[in-house]
Parts: C-alpha cells; structure tokens; sequence
C-alpha cells in the first residue's frame, strides 16, 4: 500500500510540471541555409583624349586629335555599340556687301544646318575628315557610304575572321534634330553612322581587354574649304554731280563656306551584359538586324556569359 502512495505521488508530480510548463526531452534540430547573391560593379565608359579648339584654330588642314574608345570600369563582361553623329550649322550672319544683295545674309543663315559633304570638282567630299581607328572596318552592303568616310577595308559579314575584334559600320542614315528638321538636308553624306564592335569587352583589369580598341582618333578640316566670301571688290569713282561713289562686289562660294561655323561630333554607346538574351533584345532595339546578331552571337559565342549557373550543391539539407 505504501508503494502504491509513492508511485501515485511520483505520477502526480509529473503531471504538474507538465501543468506548470515543462517539456519532454524529444530529439529535435532547427535548421537553415542562408544564400548570398552578389551582384558585383556594372561600369562603362566612353573613354576619350579630346582638347577643343579655341575659336580660329581649327583652319583647313588641321586635325584636332579625338580618341575614342568604350571601357569597362565594372565586373561584368560586355557587348557595344557605337553611334557616331555629325552636324553642321551656321553660329552667325555672313553679310552680303555685294550691291546687289547687301545686307542680306548668304546662306545658310545663322542657326541653320551645312550639309555634310560639297562639291569639289568632280568629287563629292565631307567637310570635317574624320580618322578612324584602324580596327575599324564596314559591312559590304554600307561600303559605298563607308569609302565616302575614308572607312576602305570591308568584310561580308560579322562572321567574316577580318571582323573578329572590330568595329564594323553596318548603318548609315540621315536624321532630324528635335525640332523635325533635316540636319543634312540634301542628303549628300550621312549624319549617323552605326557600328558594332565585334568583340566582348571583360571585366576591369583583364589582360588590357578591358576596352574596345580606338573607334576614331581625329577629325581634320577639309583643306579644300574655303571662306563664304573669297574675294571683295571695291571701286570709287565720281559721279555727274562730283560725289564719291563706292561700289562694292563680292565673290562667293557659299558651297565652301563653313566660316562663321560650328562642327559638333558626338559618340553615343550603348553596352550591354554580355549573355544571349540580353544582347538580343538590346541589338534589337537598336536597329540590329537579325542576321546580324545571329553573327554576332556564333562568333562570340565561346565567351558570352551563361544565362544559368550550375547547381553545386555541398551537403543536403533534410527534413
């Protein structure tokens, strides 16, 4: 009977712990994986060495030397494209002091657009003389436009080995400023001039591959230019009542008059990562056609970044 009590008082304790809050010794293991993704740098330039000319010392024959080339400042390999813009225009009135028309501004008028390209005897020739790095080459199907720009050697296509870590000029057209207006409106040369470099340019660091070679190194002022007035011809004579008359004529040469005028170049790029589908969709974006990316794509294809990563897993987490 004794035991009985004390086995009774033993259960009835256990109970009350359980009552008051105790716990029962069970197996049990909290578990948890944390995974970190780091994004690393996305960093591009366009890397320049570029001075501008004060006023009048940029004369026909002078080259201002611009060099030109888009870098990799991040982590992230990449994929460019590069377009290359030229506009002329007017800064002020050349005034006519012909007889005839004096007074009247010879045009273009301060404010509007030079084309691109004159007439130079037989030849048709552009105003500033560009200078292109000499990795650069243009597509077959542009190089009518492309010798036009002193851009000589060609390739069939980005799949051609002479492309191979090039920039090749696949476009050129024509376009409007933000007003609407033809900034080469008699359509003799080209205002934007397209390019692909065809190549992958890596991460910061690596092994000088971490920029495009140069797209361009300077710009010369076509030493065919002349003055929009060449010559002035001044005679005073008497007339019947014994005043002096002066009488002015003037000779003109409007189509090589690039006096009184600014050359604005500007290089736009655009980069991407460099994996498939990014590369597809900005391409195509920009005008690229498909053939084109397909190119690229089958050429730089051993060094595009994967679009998945391999699943590496160390040790298994069970339930």
């Amino acid at each position: 009977m004794r035991k009985n009590k004390k086995a009774f008082m033993g259960l009835a304790a256990l109970a009350a712990v359980a009552v008051i809050g105790g716990t029962w010794a069970y197996w049990n293991q909290d578990l948890s994986a944390v995974n970190e993704f780091e994004t690393g740098k996305y960093d591009t330039d366009i890397t320049e060495t570029f001075t501008p000319p004060a006023p009048g010392e940029w004369v026909p024959g002078v080259e201002v030397e611009k060099k030109v080339t888009v870098t990799n400042k991040g982590d992230v390999k990449l994929a460019a494209l590069a377009t290359v813009n030229q506009v002329w225009v007017r800064t002020e009135d050349v005034i006519d002091t012909d007889d005839e028309n004096e007074g009247q501004p010879i045009p273009p008028k301060a404010g509007e657009y030079f084309d691109l390209m004159f007439q130079n005897g037989d030849a048709m020739e552009y105003a500033s003389i560009v200078s292109w790095g000499s990795e650069v080459v243009a597509l077959e199907s542009v190089k009518d436009a492309a010798a036009g720009m002193g851009i000589t050697a060609t390739v069939s296509g980005l799949d051609d080995t002479a492309a191979a870590g090039k920039w090749v000029m696949v476009n050129a057209v024509n376009t409007k400023d933000t007003d609407g207006k033809e900034t080469n409106s008699d359509g003799k040369g080209f205002s934007d001039v397209q390019f692909i470099y065809n190549g992958i340019v890596e991460a910061e660091g690596t092994d000088g591959k971490d920029a495009t070679p140069l797209l361009l190194e300077g710009a010369t002022l076509n030493k065919a230019i002349n003055t929009t007035i060449t010559a002035k011809k001044t005679t005073t004579s008497v007339d019947e009542n014994g005043n002096t008359v002066t009488r002015t004529e003037t000779t003109k040469n409007a189509a090589f008059g690039y006096d009184s005028a600014k050359y604005t170049m500007t290089i736009n790029a655009t980069t991407v990562q460099a994996t498939k589908s990014a590369i597809e969709e900005i391409f195509g974006a920009k005008n690229i056609n498909k053939d084109q990316i397909d190119e690229f794509l089958a050429v730089n294809g051993n060094h595009l970044m994967a679009e998945e990563l391999p699943a590496e897993t160390n040790e298994t987490v069970q339930p």
